[in-house]
């Protein structure tokens, strides 16, 4: 940076040019000494005049105050509207003449007015923008009449300055712009062709600016418009169908063919001879021949089954199979599902349950956890298997 700095001193003492300085004001700026920047760009323009301000220089000038925030820094984003209305009155008073009537410096003031009246911190109403706009429209388009009304630049501007104005609500000043536009084609005549088109839209337009002001003079003007024979040359079929099929489909079917010969079906298209089915020649030489197309068979329309001509259908017709009302679904097999107990009884349920406490053990009086237990007598056992037999 310093050797950037000492470059430039050297370049500065030798010789002002505007290249230098604007590098010298982008470097105080990025060290972030941005009143500094401005004061050297204030005391170049203050020290230069006439034409021989260079236009980069107010324009960067134009562009730092613009985005300035604050002492040391610049913001990103739409400006400040108080910001916008100062860079807008600095441009008038230090650009030349030549410049300040340029069409984009004309688009950037327009721009500029438009910022400060919008937003929350509007610094003045719509309606005083919309004045000092159209006191620079008016100054532009009559610098430009003074050098003479063949500039390409002044037609330019006055259909621009026309379609802003009619967005805007200044219909009068449109108006009044777009009678020049027709004045300045009338006189000339080398391209009627192409005027004629011209004049046709600028009509239409003068139609919309005269009905917000003068609704009479609106209705005579739209006497001159030539609505009927652009109509006349319009293909009404071909509007139909747009309209109908819409231009997608029709550009994916395309034209109907001519009818072939029914001998070239297997051959393939290159080689296929296309022939007009035509009548035959009449004496008449002023007869024209017509030509047949080949008629196509009408597909037979087939009707459901039960159909009853004037019978409203079941509305049900219409819903998914799962969502009509005699739908009751399928049939599920229940012969292997478990049929103990009552519906939605589980079964085991008694073996999981921990509330059913187990059954206590009797313990004998006796206490001997080493007692055998008694053993029955011989009589006992002979009148047991007597019973045993007895029963077979």
């Amino acid at each position: 940076m310093e050797a950037c700095t000492a470059k430039l001193r050297t370049v500065l003492q030798e010789e002002l040019s505007p290249r230098a300085l604007l590098l010298s004001a982008a470097q105080l700026i990025k060290e972030k000494n941005i009143d500094k920047a401005v004061l050297l760009l204030e005391s170049y323009l203050s020290n230069v005049t006439g034409n021989q301000v260079d236009a980069e220089i107010p324009l960067a000038l134009a562009q730092i105050n613009l985005r300035r925030i604050s002492a040391n820094h610049l913001g990103t984003g739409s400006p400040q509207p108080k910001n916008a209305l100062n860079v807008a009155q600095m441009l008038e008073n230090i650009l030349p003449q030549h410049l300040i009537h340029s069409p984009g410096v004309l688009s950037t003031r327009i721009a500029l007015y438009l910022i400060a009246s919008s937003g929350e911190n509007a610094v003045q109403t719509r309606p005083d923008s919309m004045k000092q706009i159209v006191n620079c429209i008016e100054s532009t388009l009559h610098y430009y009449e003074e050098l003479g009304e063949q500039n390409e630049t002044y037609s330019h501007l006055l259909d621009n300055c026309a379609g802003f104005l009619l967005q805007q609500g200044e219909a009068k000043l449109a108006a009044e712009i777009l009678e020049k536009q027709l004045a300045r084609l009338e006189s000339n005549v080398s391209q009627e062709k192409q005027n004629s088109l011209i004049k046709q839209v600028l009509v239409a337009r003068l139609v919309r600016a005269y009905a917000q002001f003068d609704r009479p003079k609106a209705e005579q003007t739209c006497k001159s418009l030539q609505a009927k024979e652009s109509l006349s040359e319009a293909d009404v079929d071909t509007l139909e169908t747009t309209f109908l099929y819409g231009a997608k489909s029709l550009k994916r079917l395309g034209k109907p063919s001519e009818p072939t010969d029914i001998s070239d079906k297997g051959k393939s298209k290159r080689n296929q001879i296309k022939k007009n089915i035509s009548n035959t020649p009449s004496s008449d030489p002023g007869v024209q021949q017509v030509t047949s197309r080949s008629k196509r068979k009408k597909k037979k329309i087939r009707l459901p089954k039960n159909y009853q001509p004037g019978v409203m259908p079941d509305p049900n017709r219409w819903l998914p199979r799962r969502e009509r009302t005699h739908y009751r679904g399928k049939r599920r097999d229940k012969r292997f599902a478990p049929t103990r107990g009552p519906q939605g009884q589980i079964t085991g349920e008694s073996e999981w349950d921990a509330a059913i406490r187990s059954p206590k053990v009797k313990v004998h009086e006796d206490g001997s956890a080493g007692s055998t237990p008694k053993q029955m007598s011989n009589t006992a056992k002979q009148q047991q298997k007597k019973g045993r037999k007895k029963g077979r």
